[in-house]
């Protein structure tokens, strides 16, 4: 048994050896290359290089050798009609005029050609960033390392086109902070106290990446969305739902069409992780675009539902119970089977309001501070099941608490409703730049002026810094 197995192996070595010497020289035969190409006139090309071949192959192997190598020599020229006894002959090349081709493109400029035109195609093109004319800094957060920045793009006809910038810089990785403390270790010293020490470490471009979020072309609307500005709670009840909510959502065009191309497939298909296709109680699961994947840490994935007619959370009944239990199971199980992570390390939520008005679910990693994650937006989604579970219409009944940000029109409307008091402080557009304390503390992130800002913070409790916001006497006003 085991010298028939080494007797085939070695016969399997020569004809190996047989392709070696008798394809890769160069050739004497016109219309053959050297290093086994073929020719532009393949038929001639494959019969001469069969018959070369076959016949020393046939000396030596028999026929079954010969076989191998013209099967070999046809699968080289593309397709064709295997003969019985195993050769083929190959579908004619089109010939081209010598002309067209002295007076066509060289095939690289060729593709050049095309790979510009499909990136001049709409939809197609990357983002022009080096095009891109600063305007505003809409919002920075530190807490997020994150900047959200509002620039504008010139057209080939001179018109400019809004666009929203969020520049995020991304969660360390291992294997990056190794290389950083290996190769890049230099610290410029910026404090020292006993055992406690700053320095600051500038890592080269590589190990410095920013992820960058494009909304383009940008509505007024996605800017004011990113504006930094006052929030204000909302206790919303089921008479204000009627009333003033839902008449609001049903007057807006607000677009989710991005949704229905997710789940039509006719976009990020490549990236849907779970799908149960039910058109009533299924969903897809996708990555949000918060998270870049690289890491688990911040992981982030929601679930679109294929229903189109639940718009939030005020629409569940105990009727969506099946399809609430399939997202919350199956969600789990996708990501324990992709990620590896344990449903005992995920927080799945629902928002209300949502960011859109097509029901979706949230699955985040536990220990990652996701935005919107607070209490005032987000609902469990187990809690909300057990809420459908002890009544069917549980939220038709009870009343809501959302935030709302100053300039939002849904705020607006329960202004005039007389469900929402004015700030004590006026209106935020009546506050400059320069009427702010640079060191108070706020939840916004502005920066700090003072060398030592926590020293006179706890002695003075002044701001020496120049002028307080409107009505707070001598203290600068802490909102964090």
């Amino acid at each position: 048994m085991r010298r028939n197995a080494r007797l085939i192996f070695n016969s399997c070595l020569r004809v190996g050896f047989f392709f070696l010497f008798f394809g890769g020289g160069p050739s004497k035969e016109p219309g053959l290359c050297g290093g086994g190409c073929l020719p532009h006139t393949p038929q001639r090309g494959l019969r001469l290089r069969e018959n070369h071949w076959s016949q020393a192959a046939r000396a030596r192997y028999g026929h079954a050798a010969t076989e191998a190598v013209t099967l070999g020599a046809a699968r080289r020229c593309g397709s064709g009609a295997l003969r019985p006894h195993g050769g083929a002959v190959p579908a004619p090349f089109p010939r081209r005029p010598r002309a067209a081709m002295a007076d066509g493109p060289a095939p690289k400029r060729r593709r050049e050609e095309e790979e510009a035109a499909a990136e001049a195609a709409p939809g197609g093109s990357p983002f022009p960033l080096g095009s891109v004319r600063l305007r505003r800094l809409l919002r920075d957060s530190a807490r997020e390392k994150a900047a959200f920045v509002h620039g504008q793009v010139s057209g080939p006809a001179g018109e400019e086109t809004d666009a929203v910038l969020i520049l995020e810089k991304t969660p360390f990785r291992e294997e990056e902070i190794e290389e950083l403390l290996r190769r890049h270790g230099k610290l410029e010293l910026q404090t020292r106290n006993d055992i406690y020490s700053t320095y600051r470490l500038r890592p080269p471009p590589e190990l410095s990446e920013i992820k960058a979020t494009v909304v383009y072309p940008a509505t007024e609307k996605h800017l004011q969305k990113y504006l930094r500005q006052e929030v204000h709670l909302v206790r919303e009840t089921w008479e204000d739902y009627r009333n003033i909510t839902l008449p609001f959502i049903q007057s807006q065009s607000f677009s989710i069409q991005w949704v229905y191309n997710i789940l039509e497939k006719k976009a990020e298909a490549d990236r849907i992780i779970h799908e149960n296709p039910d058109p009533c109680n299924g969903f897809v699961l996708v990555p949000d675009f918060k998270w870049n994947q690289n890491q688990l840490e911040d992981l982030y994935l929601i679930a679109l539902i294929h229903r189109r007619d639940v718009k939030s959370l005020r629409d569940l009944t105990a009727e969506h119970l099946p399809l609430l239990r399939n997202v919350l199971q199956e969600g789990k199980e996708a990501i324990a089977k992709r990620f590896g992570v344990p449903g005992s390390q995920l927080r799945i939520y629902l928002h209300y309001q949502p960011s859109y008005y097509h029901l979706h679910v949230h699955f985040t990693a536990l220990g990652y501070d996701a935005p919107g994650s607070s209490a005032e937006r987000a609902h469990l989604l187990e809690d909300v099941i057990d809420n459908l579970l002890l009544d069917a219409e549980y939220y038709q009944k009870r009343a809501l608490t959302f935030a709302l940000r100053a300039d939002e029109p849904l705020l607006k409307k329960f202004r005039e409703a007389g469900r929402v008091q004015s700030s004590s402080l006026g209106s935020s557009e009546g506050l400059r730049q320069e009427d702010l304390c640079p060191s108070t503390f706020t939840q916004l992130s502005v920066p700090w002026c003072s060398p030592e800002p926590w020293k006179w913070w706890h002695e003075n409790e002044v701001c020496p810094h120049g002028p307080l916001l409107p009505h707070q006497g001598t203290k600068p006003l802490k909102t964090a």
